[in-house]
């Protein structure tokens, strides 16, 4: 067996998509005029992991840990101590209330009133998050959302008010943070348990749309 053959198995390359079966690839080195051009790109992937200059990524199907954050109304960013890296998917669940002399709110905030002043625009009082290093921009978290970090860092939260010291209460944050081979936005686990889609394949079906749009908009029909 060459040193090329054990790649060519349906590996996938860092956010570049599929390499080339292990068929296609054994064809190449029989019959290198034989083979779909299209699959050229992917050889080259192929000979570049082999050599390692490039990572080669499986898919995470292990469930990911939950973790509990409690975060203070009355604090500006709060460290949950809990670590991602660029790409992975990181979904939230919020729960509790908290205000100032003005109206409590849940995680969602005061929908009445929005302001930008965290780098993300998003209600007063609502939920926010981050990365450490992440300075430029932040996320709406509310009472739920899955989003995927721009760079590594650990996770910070705080709620989207500009003067917290006057502000009483706290929320809940249980969140996970999970691996994502193909970089769709769908975690590896939920690709393989829930939407039994392929976590090494942005389109699984083929038909132009991402797994995450699809999936997302059968959530949207659900709770329609």
């Amino acid at each position: 067996m060459s040193a090329v053959e054990p790649v060519l198995h349906r590996l996938w390359i860092v956010n570049k998509g599929p390499v080339v079966s292990e068929q296609a690839g054994k064809r190449l080195l029989s019959s290198p005029g034989s083979l779909d051009p299209s699959l050229l790109p992917g050889l080259a992937l192929a000979l570049l992991a082999c050599a390692g200059c490039v990572s080669v990524v499986a898919p995470n199907r292990a469930p990911p840990v939950e973790y509990t954050f409690t975060v203070r109304a009355d604090k500006s960013w709060q460290n949950s101590g809990v670590s991602v890296k660029a790409f992975q998917v990181i979904a939230c669940k919020a729960q509790g209330e908290w205000g100032d002399a003005g109206g409590q709110y849940g995680p969602d905030g005061n929908k009445a009133v929005y302001k930008n002043h965290l780098k993300v625009t998003a209600p007063a009082f609502a939920l926010c998050m981050k990365t450490v290093n992440q300075t430029n921009s932040a996320f709406y978290v509310g009472a739920q959302t899955s989003v995927v970090a721009e760079c590594g860092g650990q996770l910070l939260f705080r709620s989207n008010v500009s003067l917290p010291e006057k502000a009483t209460g706290e929320m809940q944050v249980f969140f996970t943070v999970a691996d994502d081979a193909d970089h769709d936005g769908l975690s590896d686990y939920d690709e393989i348990a829930v939407w039994h889609t392929d976590p090494l394949n942005q389109d699984t079906d083929g038909d132009g749309i991402s797994d995450r749009i699809e999936a997302q908009d059968q959530l949207d029909r659900r709770t329609d």
